[in-house]
Formats: structure tokens, sequence, C-alpha cells
């Protein structure tokens, strides 16, 4: 528990610009492909999703269940560098490259210990939950071994994200699918903004290796499609505040990150492409940000 708080900690200085990835061990390096902060945040929407449920917890089967998507989220990951180990080395992520019987060794351990997992739950907990999140590893390494198809690519990251929403409904047989869906849908919302922003981030790089929304539409129009999205994103965190939880406070930390992502995107319109680059990292900084406080309010007002 310790190891993964503190990976979460190196992860966040990272994300936040105060460490430097290329200082970490290889073995540093290999829990750090499966991206510790993505894990964190799956085990806790997993978490979040039985507490909607409003159902005594079922706290042995949940424990494994946030586990395993945690390691299942993180080996969707860590999968993801293998594949893209020779277009990662541009990024200065060499760890693949160099090291390549090391991370698919990695990869295959965590793999058995999924499969484990996954076996525990459908004989313990639920079968078709098990089924479930079979369904989604799946299809986050599918999207591995196709990294061109635009606009599935960023769809894919999106759903992915989004379905630790639904654990608590099918274990319980259906139950609240209707919150379910809401709470998916507001997460898959913003991992799937997060997911253009990180593209622009990476437009230089990926022009010519696969098809985003920035290089197939060029920044005026990506930046277009990112306001549309800003503005419906709000809408629908606020309902759910609104008429489901009755949260003012979520509802006003909601506009409040928005102006600030509004803020940042309008400055984009006119920026020079290195200060445009620099403006969308802090956009998804921003997006993070707002992704904690509406685990953390979720959390609070359900617990």
């Amino acid at each position: 528990m310790l190891r993964h708080i503190r990976e979460f900690i190196w992860t966040c200085k990272e994300m936040w610009g105060f460490k430097d990835p290329h200082l970490k061990t290889i073995k540093q390096q290999l829990r750090a492909s499966g991206r510790p902060g993505a894990g964190i945040f799956a085990a806790l929407l997993t978490f979040v999703s039985f507490l909607l449920v409003k159902q005594p917890l079922p706290w042995l089967p949940m424990l494994v269940t946030m586990f395993a998507y945690d390691r299942l989220t993180r080996n969707i990951m860590t999968f993801n560098d293998i594949q893209d180990a020779a277009h990662d080395a541009k990024k200065g992520k060499r760890l693949a490259l160099d090291h390549p019987r090391a991370i698919r060794k990695y990869w295959r351990r965590q793999a058995k210990i999924i499969l484990a997992l996954l076996l525990f739950i459908g004989l313990v907990g639920n079968p078709f939950l098990a089924l479930f999140m079979t369904g989604v590893w799946v299809l986050g390494l599918v999207y591995s071994y196709k990294p061109k198809w635009y606009p599935l690519n960023n769809l894919t990251v999106a759903v992915c994200s989004g379905s630790p929403a639904f654990v608590g409904t099918i274990y319980y047989g259906g139950k609240d699918t209707l919150t379910a869906m809401w709470v998916f849908a507001i997460f898959a919302s913003i991992m799937l903004f997060r997911e253009i922003l990180k593209d622009i981030e990476d437009c230089e790089i990926d022009s010519g290796y696969k098809r985003t929304m920035v290089t197939v539409s060029g920044k005026g129009r990506t930046l277009s499609n990112l306001l549309g999205l800003v503005f419906l994103l709000p809408l629908a965190i606020v309902f759910y505040s609104w008429f489901v939880v009755h949260d003012p406070f979520l509802i006003w930390a909601t506009i409040f990150m928005f102006v600030l992502i509004i803020y940042t995107l309008a400055f984009m319109f006119v920026a020079s492409m290195e200060r445009w680059l620099h403006l969308a990292t802090r956009a998804k900084q921003y997006v993070d940000l707002l992704i904690h406080v509406i685990l953390f309010v979720l959390i609070v007002q359900n617990i």
C-alpha cells in the first residue's frame, strides 16, 4: 500500500513538472509504465460505483475488484508502451526500446495476476462483472494494436476510463443503472477532453505516425471542438449535481475549474506553437484537478 502511495506521489510530481521521469531506476520505470495515477483513479471510481448503489458494501469482493481494476488499467498502459516503443523514444521514453525483455516480462507477470483476480471475482463475486472487466481489458489492449484509428482511439480511452462506474451496478444485478450511466458519461467525457489535450501536446511527434484530431483537423478546428465539448461537460455535471446528488459544492467547483480551462483555451487561439503546447499542458493539469475534485465529492457525498 505504501509503495502505491509513493508511486502516486511521484506520478503527481512528474505530472506537475517537479520530478524528472528519466531519473528513475529500471524497476521504478517498469512500475511507472503502468501510470500509477491512472490505476488509482480506476480503483477509486470502482469504489464510488459501489457507494452509489446504496447497498451494504461487500468489502472483500469490492477491495479485490478495486485492486483488479487498478492492475488492469496499469497493464493496458504498459502494453501500450510496448507497442509504441519506437515512437515513445522520440519523447524520451526509452524503457520499452532499451529493455524490451524486462518490460514484456513485467507485463506478463501483471497479466497473470489480473487473470487470477478476475477468476476470483467470477467465483466469489459476480461472473458477469468478471466478463465485463475482461471485455474492458481486451478493448484496452486492442487499442494499443490500432493506435491510428481516429476517432476510435480517443473514444476507446474514454470508454475504458469511465467503465469502472458500472462495476457496482453490475455486481448488484442492475441496481441504480441510471446513476451509473450519469457518472460514466461525466468521466468518459472528461477523459475524452483530456485525451484531445494530450494529443495537442504530442502533435509534433504524432504527425505521420497516428491520426488524431489535431493532426487531422488542424489547430483551429481542434480548439473549436474543444470549446464545444468544454461547454457540454459542465452542463452534464451541474445537472447531475443538482438533480441526483444535490451538491452545490460540486456545482461551483465545476464552474470554477471550467472557467480556468476556457480561459486557457482562449489564449491558445492566438498563441505561438511553443506557447500552444504549454497551454495544452496547463489545461490538462486543470482537467486532472477537476477529476480529483469530482471523485472526492462523490466519495464524501456517498460514504
